[in-house]
């Protein structure tokens, strides 16, 4: 799996531009091992953090002149994260039941991206079932894909 991040490039004089990247990008791009000075701000997932600190990406990591680990929301605010973004599409809040919410909460980990996701395959499985209210049933559904569970749950 290609570990994806962001940086902001900004040269003296000119607008900061900002960058999608895998490890190999910065390689192809000559942003490292040349004599240009380049200082990187860091918006990465964990596991490419983690790979930074292989020796290997030593000079790719000493470039890094700031970077930040987004903790997980916290329940109520995933919940508020929801609500507002239903209220953004026009729909109602009541459009999740009450326990399809609040499992949305507790598998998405407090994770933005999953909680989106999870509750845009959870809509789209509602409209395939010809329904308008969302509940545990398609939640479920969504949560039974592979891409979902855990590599320990998934059998071969």
């Amino acid at each position: 799996m290609t570990q994806v991040g962001t940086f902001i490039q900004s040269q003296r004089g000119n607008p900061p531009k900002s960058y999608r990247f895998n490890l190999a990008t910065l390689y192809d791009i000559n942003l490292v091992g040349n004599t240009k000075s380049h200082n990187l701000l860091l918006i990465a997932q964990p596991p490419l953090i983690h790979k930074l600190r292989l020796g290997i990406n030593d000079d790719i990591r000493s470039r890094i002149t700031y970077s930040v680990h987004l903790k997980p929301l916290a329940p109520d605010d995933v919940k508020t994260f929801i609500r507002d973004q239903l209220d953004r599409c026009g729909l109602p809040h009541a459009v999740f039941t009450d326990d399809a919410l609040a499992l949305v909460v507790r598998t998405s980990e407090g994770v933005l991206r999953r909680v989106r996701n999870l509750c845009v395959g959870s809509l789209l499985e509602t409209v395939r079932d010809r329904k308008r209210e969302v509940g545990l049933e398609q939640v479920n559904r969504v949560l039974m894909q592979p891409h979902w569970r855990k590599e320990h749950d998934v059998t071969q």
